[in-house]
């Protein structure tokens, strides 16, 4: 049986077949209630959609790697530096759609955190006013590409703050 052959043989039966199945048997377009969905009525749930769009867009716009942002609320040292960091990953899953992660731990150790809708777009939105210096600022916190996360040993890499392949992505 083909795959069209099986979607046909699956279709919803409420709607006249014009959605696609979800893996639990009900349709995209009805969600199992026999009636097409509209846009969201409630302005909340149009909020969200609203703001999942610019976010989308937004991290469409930063390569997928691992960048460093300031910890504000930390403060800075007496020499000016800031006294924390927080590192985060932008990830392409299946489909082209990005995630943000915030990473805990150490590189070859991370953990990935998840982040709210409202901390992602915070975070993404001072990632996308420089990229290239958030991975920068992530390379020289850990000594380590933060395109690929290998380590640095080459002078010209280490000066550079990623290794010359991966440089490409953020000509």
């Amino acid at each position: 049986m083909t795959l069209a052959m099986e979607l046909r043989a699956r279709q919803c039966t409420r709607c006249g077949g014009s959605g696609q199945y979800r893996a639990y048997g009900k349709c995209f377009a009805c969600n199992g209630t026999g009636h097409m969905a509209s846009l969201p009525t409630a302005p909340e749930e149009r909020k969200r959609l609203a703001d999942r769009t610019s976010l989308n867009a937004v991290l469409a716009s930063i390569p997928a790697s691992r960048y460093a942002l300031p910890n504000v609320g930390a403060g800075k040292a007496a020499d000016g530096s800031w006294l924390r960091w927080d590192f985060f990953e932008v990830v392409e899953r299946r489909g082209g759609r990005r995630y943000l992660n915030r990473l805990v731990g150490a590189p070859g150790d991370w953990s990935r955190e998840w982040l709210s809708l409202t901390l992602q777009t915070y975070a993404a939105g001072h990632i996308a006013e420089d990229p290239r210096s958030a991975a920068i600022a992530y390379a020289q916190q850990h000594g380590r590409c933060a395109v690929c996360d290998a380590p640095l040993s080459n002078p010209e890499s280490i000066a550079r703050s990623m290794g010359p392949i991966c440089a490409k992505r953020f000509a």
